[in-house]
C-alpha cells in the first residue's frame, strides 16, 4: 500500500487548518482599515472639542452714536458671538459669510434677517436704536443647533 503524505498530514498546528494567506491578507487588511477609521474619528472629536465647540467671542461697541460692527459668518460660528453696546447706539451690522456654506443672519421675531449670502458676500443690516438685549441665528438648517448665534447684550 502506497502511503499518500496528504491524506495524514503530520505536524499539522488546527488553529491554522483551512486559513489561506489570502484570508490572513483579508483579516489584516480589515484591521488596518479598522485602526484607520477609529484614528480618523479620534481627530475629528478632538478637533471638535478644540474648535467646533463654544467659540464666543465678545465685542463691546462704547460711546451712543451709530456704530458699524463687522459680523463674520463662518463655518459653523458667528463673530462676534456676543456684541455688547451702550443703550440707544444706533448699529448697523456689516454681515459677511466667510464659510464655505450658505449662510444668513435673522434676528427674533424675523422682521430683520440678511438675505442667504453664499461664500464672500457681505448684507449691511440696519437694526436702529438698539435699546433692548437682542437674539439673532443662521436659520439655515441645523445651523443655529451648531452654534450659529449672535446675542446683543444691551448695558
Amino acid at each position: 500500500m502506497e502511503h499518500d503524505p496528504q491524506s495524514h498530514p503530520q505536524n499539522v498546528d488546527p488553529a491554522r487548518v483551512g486559513r489561506s494567506p489570502r484570508r490572513r491578507l483579508l483579516l489584516v487588511a480589515a484591521a488596518i482599515s479598522g485602526a484607520t477609521v477609529l484614528l480618523v474619528l479620534a481627530i475629528v472629536g478632538i478637533g471638535y472639542a478644540l474648535y467646533g465647540s463654544d467659540t464666543n467671542v465678545s465685542q463691546r461697541a462704547a460711546g451712543g452714536g451709530t456704530k458699524v460692527i463687522a459680523v463674520e459668518l463662518t463655518d459653523f460660528d458667528v463673530r462676534p458671538g456676543t456684541l455688547v453696546v451702550d443703550r440707544g447706539t444706533h448699529v448697523v451690522l456689516e454681515v459677511t459669510n466667510s464659510g464655505d456654506e450658505d449662510h444668513d443672519l435673522a434676528f427674533e421675531g424675523g422682521r430683520l434677517h440678511t438675505s442667504t449670502l453664499g461664500h464672500g458676500q457681505s448684507e449691511k443690516l440696519d437694526l436702529g436704536t438698539v435699546t433692548r438685549h437682542l437674539e439673532s441665528w443662521c436659520t439655515l438648517p441645523f445651523h443655529k443647533t451648531l452654534g450659529m448665534k449672535l446675542h446683543i447684550e444691551v448695558v
